[in-house]
């Protein structure tokens, strides 16, 4: 139950932002932030562009307050990236409609432990019969990039409404196109390419669940002895 909470509750905000560790901070910066050269996000050892002083300034008590939990197992930068997307989900001004406005409302009214969720982007969207994508669509781009980073098991799972295989293989690879030269967290993404059509004709449409790991034997055995 705590991994399901944890995927999307702000638990980490919780802990104190006070400056009497700004000194280790600022030694655990001159250790990590070493990287250089083009930045990757697939090399948690790529440091480059991401702020982690300003990161361990924000978050002093961050590593100490979530050892010991999903967010513990993440890399440096994984861990920046995480919380860098939840604060832009949560803060930010979307378009009414768009996937960001979709998606933080859904956060802000959902008081349930279920993070099974539809969403169909509102920009990003292809051209009547073609597997074009058009429209202004790169505030919802980076609004889904964002998602991605945002927590430890939360993944979307992309459709498009096209009976055609060809066509629907087509549209699908547009789609593939456009996000690995964003800022995506590709590991995070996947893509139903055959499953049922959804949405309308030139709409994208994405499923966002979780893939929570399954506790072995000996886990549930000590779980059920401490109830």
């Amino acid at each position: 139950m705590k991994l399901l909470h944890y995927s999307l509750i702000f638990v980490i905000f919780l802990t104190a932002c006070s400056t009497k560790n700004e000194k280790t901070v600022n030694q655990e910066t001159k250790n990590t932030k070493t990287a250089t050269g083009t930045n990757n996000l697939n090399d948690p050892n790529d440091l480059t562009g991401i702020d982690t002083a300003a990161f361990f300034k924000k978050y002093p008590n961050i590593l100490k307050e979530a050892k010991n939990t999903p967010f513990d197992t993440l890399s440096l930068k994984k861990k920046v990236l995480l919380m860098e997307g939840r604060e832009y989900i949560m803060k930010s001004q979307f378009q009414l409609g768009s996937f960001g406005d979709q998606l933080s409302s859904f956060l802000r009214t959902n008081t349930g432990k279920t993070f099974d969720k539809n969403f169909t982007f509102a920009n990003f969207k292809f051209e009547p019969g073609k597997s074009t994508i058009s429209g202004k669509y790169d505030s919802e781009i980076t609004a889904f990039g964002h998602a991605t980073f945002s927590s430890v098991n939360l993944f979307f799972k992309i459709n498009v409404n096209e009976k055609d295989p060809t066509l629907r293989k087509a549209k699908i690879e547009s789609i593939k196109s456009i996000l690995s030269k964003s800022k995506v967290d590709l590991s995070r993404v996947e893509y139903d390419e055959v499953g049922e059509p959804i949405g309308k004709p030139d709409q994208i449409s994405i499923r966002m669940y979780q893939k929570l790991e399954k506790k072995s034997a000996k886990e549930t055995t000590a779980t059920e002895e401490k109830k």
